[in-house]
């Protein structure tokens, strides 16, 4: 019977994966890849002028994926990474 119903869901447009994972999982799978790309996004930037939050949170946004600047402040510091001021090269 779960299997008959969780094949209907599939059918009707839902994804199986998602079923079998928690909120707090999905949460955590959707921050680890805006912390991937804002990652590559810093690695790859001009080091003499480095990005702010606000730019940060226009370019993830270009790619699709839409959070705020404060968000992108959140997420930097916990990947430990400073703001663009400190991370200038003079």
């Amino acid at each position: 019977m779960l299997m008959q119903s969780v094949t209907e869901s599939w059918t009707h447009g839902a994804d199986p994966t998602v079923c079998l994972l928690s909120e707090a999982e999905l949460k955590r799978m959707r921050e680890r890849g805006v912390n991937n790309v804002m990652k590559e996004l810093i690695r790859n930037e001009d080091k003499n002028k480095p990005y702010s939050d606000q730019k940060l949170s226009s370019l993830l946004k270009e790619r699709g994926i839409e959070i705020s600047r404060r968000a992108v402040a959140k997420y930097r510091e916990e990947l430990g990474i400073r703001g663009s001021f400190d991370r200038k090269i003079f």
